[in-house]
């Protein structure tokens, strides 16, 4: 790094600091050929970022109790005895809570609990730092699952080497090094056409496994773009977001209410139905009773002929 670039990290870290609220993630970001100038300050690098980065937050809080999702903070931990600040988009904690809203999280402060899985979601500016640095933090500190997502199109990443789409699943192991597995294939495409192989398996220390989805959704270019999703353990059915869960309650609702028009139709029919047959039953009892008359009536007159025959004997 040169003066020029040093001096323009410390002139950024200093109105950083007199900002209450600041996204840090890419203000120590190594500049290179195509990368912004300077830091990303406190927004996303794009709208599918920000977006998904929301989405696996509500899915996590929406469905899972025991867990806890914090986004976009900075996480501070005890590394060989000197405290180190890692970002991540998305951390997780199992059997943790906060009594409020922080701004930051000191693993200090809450008897240094590690989160069970982070997720980072590649960018323009941070997905170096994604694959080397925060890799090896999170091996250090013990993390048991790192996943990174490279879930949308960035010019300066090699598709080949890094497989776009993918999740690429860290899982610490006994020796202390992450074994990981990069899946590419899509579970659920735009279509919702299933491919029940392609998922990523999590659920010995969570409560769900892990896919990617090909959204409707493209970006200003034209390219796809892909989401990860989360399965449940026992069957491919996804978890939904708290919007997702009220849409699908509305529509049960509305199917409950056809479905309950549709069975006072078809009472209703039954009814006319047996009103038609009752109908039927009545024109059958009064055609009974017309041959029965037409029989006596013929009865009578057989007697009056026998009785003529008789008395001309």
């Amino acid at each position: 790094m040169n003066n020029s670039e040093f001096e323009l990290k410390q002139y950024n870290h200093q109105i950083i600091q007199n900002r209450e609220f600041m996204l840090t993630r890419h203000m120590y970001s190594d500049p290179y050929e195509g990368a912004e100038e300077g830091p990303r300050l406190g927004r996303r690098e794009s709208q599918h970022h920000g977006l998904e980065l929301m989405y696996i937050y509500n899915i996590i809080s929406t469905n899972f109790p025991n867990l806890l999702a914090l986004n976009d903070l900075n996480h501070y931990f005890l590394i060989n005895e000197k405290k180190v600040n890692i970002q991540f988009d998305i951390s997780i904690f199992k059997d943790f809570s906060l009594s409020g809203r922080i701004r930051s999280y000191d693993a200090e402060k809450f008897g240094n609990k590690i989160p069970i899985m982070a997720i980072n979601i590649l960018s323009k500016s941070t997905w170096r730092k994604d694959f080397s640095d925060n890799l090896e933090k999170c091996r250090l500190i013990k993390i048991p699952y790192y996943v990174v997502l490279f879930i949308q199109p960035i010019d300066s990443i090699d598709a080949e080497i890094y497989h776009y789409p993918s999740i690429r699943l860290y899982r610490l192991n006994s020796s202390g090094y992450y074994d990981y597995k990069v899946l590419s294939e899509i579970l659920y495409d735009e279509n919702n056409i299933v491919n029940e192989e392609a998922i990523l398996d999590c659920s010995d220390l969570l409560p769900f496994r892990i896919g990617l989805q090909k959204i409707k959704e493209r970006d200003i270019e034209g390219k796809s773009l892909y989401r990860i999703i989360f399965i449940k353990k026992e069957s491919l059915e996804m978890y939904l977001t708290d919007s997702e869960l009220k849409d699908k309650i509305i529509e049960k609702k509305d199917q409950l209410i056809e479905e309950k028009e549709q069975m006072i139709k078809n009472k209703d029919q039954l009814i006319e139905e047996k009103e038609q047959m009752i109908k039927n039953k009545d024109q059958l009892i009064e055609e009974k009773e017309q041959i029965i008359k037409k029989i006596e009536e013929e009865n009578q007159q057989l007697k009056k002929e026998l009785e003529k025959y008789r008395t001309s004997r």
